[in-house]
């Protein structure tokens, strides 16, 4: 009981030194569905704690693994976060770099267009020029 209290406490203690900006609320409490007082005063004594890896909030101390990512508690996500920092860094635009390439997309886009308005031309005059061959030709013209 109080043993295992004081090993969480000091977990969470480990766990707010380790993650620096981490809020406590009073108002997010387990609440017990029993009318004992003994159950209630116990799971109204209980502390929440934020899981690094997902956030979740609505742990409390008697759960040693999170609600909703099910890691255990005090984990330290270091490979998420390195893998997290090596896709911000590949996605981030570097200077000069997003410039060229977008010029080059644009000249793919303008050469499309162009392409586009000439097979559209090429259609409309072959369209007239069949359309003057239909016309009965007697030799009057107006």
């Amino acid at each position: 009981g109080e043993l295992a209290r004081a090993g969480a406490r000091g977990m969470e203690d480990r766990d707010s030194e380790a993650s620096g900006s981490r809020t406590f609320s009073s108002s997010v409490r387990m609440r017990s569905s029993s009318s004992s007082s003994t159950s209630a005063s116990s799971s109204s004594d209980l502390r929440p704690w934020t899981c690094k890896l997902c956030g979740q909030t609505r742990n409390t101390e008697d759960k040693q693994n999170c609600k909703t990512c099910g890691r255990p508690r005090g984990h330290d996500p270091v490979k998420y976060r390195e893998r997290l920092k090596e896709i911000r860094q590949y996605s981030v635009p570097e200077d000069g770099m997003d410039d060229r390439s977008s010029t080059g997309e644009s000249w793919g886009l303008a050469l499309g267009l162009l392409l586009l308005f000439l097979i559209a031309a090429m259609l409309a005059w072959a369209f007239h020029e069949d359309q003057k061959d239909l016309q009965p030709s007697d030799g009057m013209e107006l």
